[in-house]
């Protein structure tokens, strides 16, 4: 290696020493924390925990030097003797930041013991989410039948929670009186009928959300507080160390009762995250038992071993508990069955069902939409959902649909190199997209010309033909041919943004929209009438262009959304004055006038290259899924960006008399909106308070994650497909539209 000149040498070798400093300076900033956990026998273990360090990292660390079993039920137990309650750490948490809010003359200690009902809901499902029914059923549930009911609830890309409600008793603020009061749970929170109310939904009222409070055991409250009964448990923010007005104090008539409303608020709270910890809990119990019993095969995942318990009754060995002492040997754990997945659920309106499940369509009994509101807030959403086919590659994430064999390898597909930006892997199949589309117009007329050319100047999203671009792609792959598209498909993709801006047009017309795409809309320049026959125009062309693909299924799937967008437009021309029905007629006509287009348009250019309906479904569902989530966001951004960023207006649905996700989940907390939308805000005022009930409420929350939800059902889907790099950059496409702006 040559030599360097002395002043370049001197240069390297103090930024060298800045490195070195800035290492050691970034080592000294982290946290640590010396803690004392406390052993069943009396003893006790000191650990030294740095501040990244979860709790099942240091439950980990607790098996090393206890050399006891690795069983799923092993946790941290907070005890706080001034308030007299306890809880069981979760495993994704942080310890240090947990024990950070403890005061100096606190007296909490940290139990390490087994608790079973720490993940009770896995092992019997049927406890939480089929409470209503006799419990002699329960007790005799098969295996089967339990592993499709966790499938069903905690396997398909989201969580359900349990549907929860009943009479508890709430200690009221400053009094010693206990009240008996209606109480229901959803993914949000709380909810419960004040004095003087009835149970409709218009009556609820929220009575606490999870972001920032956890659930709490409580110890001796019939003494402490004149309780009813001994089955008492509060919600508090973690950093509340002595009584407090801000603490929420709830007593249940028996300890069933008790267990299945705190497993279902962690349910509610930590979502999908719950799920993972469990899994990485079995590994390591799984990983363990093959160690200590060779006979066990470590090809198959066993399932985990169900709980005799009938019922979720919290039981406890350890320090804390009365259960016998815990064997500090390794215990073999017997030969388990391995694990088999059940069947996928039907795609057909798979994730209205669901929400309908939770109440956000039928009733507006609204449990809100999905867990992973508390999952994203703890770690990065997770998109990527699907089912590991054993035969092939794990990284894979595939199942063919072909009967051939896959002979497309991960190997030679994946590398891990980033996904490329969907714009940036479409953009050569884009290139010359709008002048291709101004060919297909071409008239001699100057004005119409001008008119039907002034949205197509390149600086428009383009986002429906990159999707369909993406889509052609990834089917032709997965038809066995080149990535490259086919002239059809190519034509789709351009024809699919010509029936987008027809609509468009045709839109501000109706609306009165002075703004589009940061620009004045074409009514505003040219008026009404010429803007009108723009858009007639324009359709014409793209019909002309369809009719020259020469497929009649083609010409009838895109002809579909024509329809689709005239039956959506006189859907929001009206309402439904029945508010159980207006969730469902809003999703209805959000598919007809946006996710139509993307939906069927998929589905044509996978028509071209294969014959088989199931890979048509598979786009056609994903372009469904993904332009409802598109939608849905579009409705958020509409309460929470400015005009700027939107190109339009804000709050411009209100303005047009409309209820958009948004104001329908907010009339759960704030029944004023129901006359609001019945006269579509037409009184003086309405728009303005309105406004401020969604920003007051969680409506705009309840609709992102109902756009997660779509999004998730609609990776669900793709991932069915040979994977490719333009499987992937739809897969990213599901984040870029969660996350976008504007």
């Amino acid at each position: 290696m040559p030599q360097l000149p002395p002043q370049e040498a001197e240069a390297q070798a103090k930024a060298d020493k800045i490195k070195l400093a800035l290492e050691k300076l970034k080592e000294a900033k982290i946290k640590k924390m010396v803690i004392k956990v406390l052993m069943n026998d009396g003893s006790s273990k000191t650990l030294m925990v740095e501040e990244k360090q979860t709790v099942r990292e240091v439950l980990d660390n607790l098996f090393e030097k206890t050399h006891c079993d690795c069983g799923v039920d092993w946790c941290l137990y907070e005890t706080n003797p001034e308030l007299q309650i306890e809880r069981g750490f979760e495993d994704h948490e942080c310890l240090v930041d947990l024990l950070s809010g403890w005061t100096r003359d606190s007296e909490n200690k940290i139990l390490f013991l087994e608790r079973k009902d720490k993940y009770a809901v896995f092992k019997n499902p049927q406890n939480f989410y089929l409470w209503k029914k006799d419990k002699n059923l329960l007790n005799n549930m098969k295996e089967k039948d339990k592993e499709n009911l966790l499938m069903e609830n905690f396997c398909r890309g989201s969580i359900i929670v349990p549907d929860l409600e009943g009479a508890l008793y709430l200690k009221e603020d400053g009094k010693k009186s206990w009240k008996r009061r209606y109480f229901l749970l959803r993914a949000s929170g709380i909810y419960y009928v004040p004095k003087g109310k009835t149970k409709i939904s218009s009556d609820l009222a929220c009575f606490l959300q999870f972001d920032n409070v956890h659930v709490y055991h409580c110890t001796d409250y019939k003494n402490k507080y004149k309780a009813p009964t001994e089955f008492c448990f509060i919600l508090k923010h973690p950093q509340i160390q002595k009584e407090s007005q801000y603490i929420r104090y709830l007593c249940c008539d028996d300890e069933w009762t008790m267990n299945l409303w705190v497993t279902s608020i962690r349910i509610a709270k930590y979502g999908e995250t719950l799920h993972e910890n469990y899994k990485a809990a079995t590994r390591k119990a799984y990983g363990k038992s093959v160690w200590m019993n060779r006979t066990v095969s470590p090809a198959s995942a066993p399932s985990p071993a169900p709980s005799p318990a009938p019922s979720p009754v919290s039981t406890a060995n350890g320090a804390n508990g009365p259960g016998p002492q815990v064997p500090l040997k390794p215990k073999p754990v017997p030969k388990a069955k391995p694990f088999t997945l059940p069947p996928p659920p039907a795609t057909d309106s798979a994730v209205i069902t669901a929400a309908r499940r939770e109440g956000a369509i039928a009733g507006w009994r609204i449990r809100g939409i999905v867990g992973t509101k508390v999952a994203s807030a703890n770690r990065p959403l997770s998109l990527h959902v699907g089912r590991i086919s054993s035969s092939l590659c794990s990284r894979c994430n595939f199942r063919s649909l072909n009967t051939t064999q896959n002979v497309y390898c991960c190997k030679k597909l994946h590398s891990d190199a980033k996904v490329k930006d969907p714009f940036t892997l479409a953009q050569k199949d884009l290139n010359n997209l709008y002048d291709d589309i101004k060919k297909e117009m071409f008239v001699s007329k100057s004005e119409l010309k001008s008119l039907c050319e002034y949205y197509f100047d390149g600086k428009g999203k383009a986002l429906r033909p990159m999707i369909v671009v993406l889509m052609a792609r990834a089917c032709n792959l997965h038809s066995n041919r080149d990535g490259d598209l086919l002239p059809g498909q190519r034509s789709i993709a351009m024809i699919s943004e010509m029936l987008h801006t027809a609509s468009l047009v045709h839109d501000d017309v109706i609306d009165g929209s002075g703004k589009r795409r940061g620009k004045t809309t074409i009514n505003e320049v040219w008026g009404e009438k010429k803007a009108i026959l723009a858009g007639d125009f324009i359709l014409s062309a793209a019909s002309m262009a369809l009719a020259r693909i020469g497929d009649t299924t083609v010409v009838a799937v895109l002809s579909q959304v024509i329809e689709d967008l005239v039956r959506g437009e006189f859907m929001q021309l009206g309402s439904k004055e029945n508010e159980n029905e207006r969730f469902k007629h809003y999703l209805e006509k959000t598919f007809k006038k946006t996710a139509s287009l993307i939906a069927n348009s998929c589905k044509a250019v996978s028509i071209l290259v294969n014959p088989d309906p199931e890979v048509h479904e598979i786009a056609f569902q994903y372009g469904k899924n993904v332009g409802i989530a598109f939608q849905l966001v579009d409705d958020v951004l509409d309460f929470t960006s400015c005009a700027s960023q939107l190109g339009k207006p804000s709050a411009a649905d209100l303005r047009l008399g409309l209820a958009t996700g948004p104001v329908l989940f907010a009339c759960q907390q704030f029944p004023e909106l129901h006359a609001m939308i019945m006269r579509r805000f037409s009184s003086s005022g309405d728009v303005e308070r309105a406004r401020q009930y969604v920003m007051e409420s969680d409506g705009v929350q309840q609709t992102t994650y109902l756009a997660q939800r779509y999004c998730q059902e609609a990776v669900r889907q793709i991932s069915k497909l040979r994977p490719s790099a333009e499987r992937q950059a739809l897969i990213r496409l599901t984040e870029l539209v969660l996350t976008r702006e504007k």
